[in-house]
C-alpha cells in the first residue's frame, strides 16, 4: 500500500465524529398506580355511594305496620275503583329495609271484622296487589247482617296494635279507613262522638296514625268536628289519596318519638 492510500485512510478515520454515550442524572417517573389514580379513585367512591346510599337510608327509616279496614258492605261498592286505586297506593309508600320491612294487613269489615292476616312487605309487593283486586270481594260471613259501623273497626284495630305491644313492636301504626258511610247495625245505635274519640286517641297516643277515606259528606263533617282535637288524624276523599297517604306515612315515620 503506497504512502499515499494511508494518509487517505488515517485522513478519512479521523474526521468521523464519535458518537459520546450520556448518563443523565434524571431518574425515570413511575406511573401511578391504577386504582391511585385521581379518577379511579373519584368514580369507585361514586359508585360505592350510588350502591350504599339506598341501602343506608333503609337502615335509618323507622319501620310502620300498616292496617287497612275496607268497609265491602254493599253500599260501598259502587266506590270500588277508589277503594283499590288507594289499596294500591299503600305500596309506594312502604319500606324494605335491610333487616326488617314495614308491615302490612288487610281486613275486610261491614257487620263484622274479617282479618285477612298481616305480613312483612320484604319480597311480598305481587301478594299485595292481588289482595288489591280483590279488595271489595266480602269473605265468607262478612255482610249477611245490616251495618258496617266505623268503630267496629277502629275497635279491631286498636286489639290489633295491643296485640303488636304485648309482643315487644314498637312500630308505629298507620291505620287505613275505607268507608263509605258508618251505617248503624245490630250493635251500634248510633256513632257515639266521645266513645269514637277516645278509640281513636289510644291509636294516636304513642304517635300512630288514623286516615279515614270516605266518599259521604256528612261522615267526613261528623268526623272532622268530631276528632278535630285529635292529632295523627286526617279525614280525606278519594281524590286526595296520594296527599294523604305521603302525609300519614310521613307523621308516623318521622315525628318526635
Amino acid at each position: 500500500m503506497s504512502q499515499t492510500s494511508k494518509q487517505q485512510r488515517l485522513g478519512k478515520n479521523t474526521s468521523q465524529k464519535v458518537p459520546l454515550l450520556t448518563l443523565s442524572n434524571k431518574q425515570p417517573e413511575p406511573h401511578a398506580s391504577f386504582w391511585r389514580a385521581p379518577l379511579t379513585l373519584g368514580a369507585c367512591a361514586a359508585m360505592a355511594a350510588l350502591i350504599l346510599a339506598p341501602l343506608v337510608q333503609a337502615a335509618l327509616t323507622p319501620l310502620v305496620s300498616v292496617l287497612v279496614y275496607i268497609d265491602v258492605s254493599e253500599s260501598n261498592q259502587p266506590f270500588k275503583a277508589e277503594v283499590q286505586a288507594l289499596c294500591r297506593g299503600i305500596p309506594a309508600h312502604l319500606v324494605e329495609g335491610l333487616w326488617s320491612s314495614d308491615r302490612w294487613s288487610l281486613a275486610k269489615t261491614a257487620d263484622t271484622v274479617f282479618v285477612e292476616g298481616g305480613q312483612t312487605y320484604a319480597g311480598q309487593k305481587d301478594s299485595l296487589k292481588s289482595s288489591c283486586d280483590y279488595v271489595m270481594t266480602p269473605p265468607t260471613g262478612v255482610g249477611t247482617h245490616q251495618g258496617s259501623p266505623i268503630s267496629l273497626a277502629v275497635a279491631s284495630a286498636q286489639t290489633e296494635i295491643q296485640q303488636q305491644q304485648m309482643r315487644g313492636s314498637s312500630d308505629r301504626n298507620v291505620v287505613i279507613l275505607g268507608f263509605q258511610a258508618s251505617e248503624t247495625g245490630e250493635t251500634e245505635i248510633q256513632l257515639n262522638p266521645s266513645e269514637f274519640k277516645a278509640q281513636v286517641e289510644t291509636i294516636t297516643s304513642n304517635g300512630s296514625v288514623v286516615l279515614v277515606f270516605t266518599t259521604h259528606v256528612e261522615l267526613q263533617r261528623e268526623l272532622k268536628a268530631t276528632l278535630a282535637p285529635v292529632k295523627g288524624v286526617r279525614i280525606c276523599s278519594y281524590q286526595e289519596t296520594n296527599d294523604c297517604l305521603s302525609w300519614g306515612f310521613n307523621l308516623a315515620r318521622w315525628q318526635k318519638r
